[in-house]
């Protein structure tokens, strides 16, 4: 089926995209809520198929690099007595397919790269990805859109950022592909007809 699953068979080693893993031990499938902790306790062990951490936070912080990050996770740590290993972004504010490849946490600056480069094996990231890039949205007419995306148009696409996940360190990463789709807020709507829907869903990996 030509959709963007065909992109993410071709990510390369390590590579978690769309929620699907070219090394399936690697996979975990991410939540619809991002922080919602779970009462999995958090090991030495590296990441694996499953729950293998303890608490996902979505922060929030005024300032950017390692050091705001590190201190909104410590006072979520202090407030609620556990230990985060995994944090949640959102990567939706992408205008073009140049934005949408190569996103914002992936830029040292912004401090999540070094979170996790500081403890690979245990620490993780949750990103929320549209489907598309904002400068494609079309609420009125999804179609437009979704007849490209379901004809492997933006496959190569898929692949970039892979690509660019990994050379950030950013390989066991999980992507939340198309959150609130059903919401005229996000770029990627899903429309209200049959006939948008069954293409958005044609976008989509099938496992």
């Amino acid at each position: 089926m030509k959709t963007l699953k065909i992109a993410m068979m071709a990510l390369g080693t390590g590579a978690v995209l769309l929620a699907l893993a070219v090394a399936p031990e690697t996979v975990a499938l991410a939540s619809t809520t991002a922080s919602v902790p779970s009462t999995h306790v958090a090991s030495d062990a590296p990441i694996t198929a499953g729950p293998s951490r303890s608490e996902c936070l979505t922060p929030n912080f005024a300032d950017s690099g390692l050091a705001a990050l590190q201190a909104a996770v410590t006072s979520f740590d202090t407030l609620t007595n556990s230990t985060v290993t995994c944090v949640s972004a959102y990567l939706n504010s992408a205008a073009t397919w140049a934005d949408w490849v190569s996103p914002w946490i992936t830029n040292p600056t912004y401090g999540y790269t070094s979170w996790v480069a500081e403890e690979p094996q245990s620490r993780q990231l949750i990103l929320q990805v549209d489907l598309i890039p904002s400068g494609l949205a079309n609420v009125s007419d999804p179609s437009v859109w979704e007849q490209s995306c379901a004809a492997g148009e933006f496959d190569f696409h898929a692949t970039a950022l892979g690509t660019n996940l990994v050379a950030a360190g950013l390989q066991n990463s999980v992507i939340r592909l198309g959150a609130e789709m059903n919401g005229t807020w996000e770029a990627d709507f899903m429309g209200t007809t049959p006939q948008e829907q069954s293409l958005w869903a044609t976008c989509l990996p099938t496992r």
